[in-house]
């Protein structure tokens, strides 16, 4: 979003980026579909590898490159794109910190993990910190593997839980003589 809008290059070489859309591109590939007009109209599409940078905490995708169809049009019809500044501005701005998404995440965590799991016997527990491991693109979007920080235990309210009588039954004291010689 932060490069919606922008123009790029100069003179009669000058596109606008109108628009992004981030989709699956398989293969664990996200792919970013960027809408341009201006010296050169319509929708080109970038494919790339997301990876988890832990020094920074941003996701970004290093090898973002113009996907096959788009490329076989740019250098039929504004091969001046293909290798000048669209891809260059594209890349550095196709970064997402992950602090926010491992704040919400714990937030959630948080509100879901203490719930009653049947009468009387509760999961109790609170994460204070998660930390992002990787980051893979699926079908449905891109994850992030993360470790959260905290404490979990059960809570038990059960009256009945331990039985009134006790296991074991006591045994009768046994005389001092074996059983064989009581025979006699």
């Amino acid at each position: 979003k932060r490069v919606t809008g922008q123009s790029i290059g100069k003179g009669w070489r000058r596109i606008k980026i109108e628009n992004i859309v981030a989709r699956p591109g398989g293969m664990g590939k996200i792919m970013l579909g960027v809408t341009i007009s201006g010296a050169a109209d319509g929708t080109l599409y970038v494919v790339g590898t997301p990876y988890y940078d832990s020094v920074t905490k941003l996701i970004t995708v290093p090898d973002l490159a113009f996907d096959v169809k788009s490329q076989g049009y740019l250098e039929g019809a504004a091969g001046w794109l293909l290798n000048g500044p669209l891809l260059d501005e594209v890349r550095s701005q196709a970064k997402l910190p992950v602090a926010e998404l491992l704040t919400e995440l714990v937030q959630i965590v948080n509100k879901e993990i203490n719930r009653p799991l049947a009468e009387g016997i509760y999961l109790r527990g609170a994460v204070s910190d998660a930390h992002a491991l990787s980051v893979r693109a699926v079908q449905r979007g891109v994850i992030v593997d993360a470790k959260g920080l905290g404490r979990l235990w059960l809570e038990i309210e059960k009256k009945d839980l331990l039985p009134k009588k006790p296991l074991l039954k006591k045994r009768p004291k046994s005389s001092a003589q074996p059983v064989a010689a009581a025979k006699k």
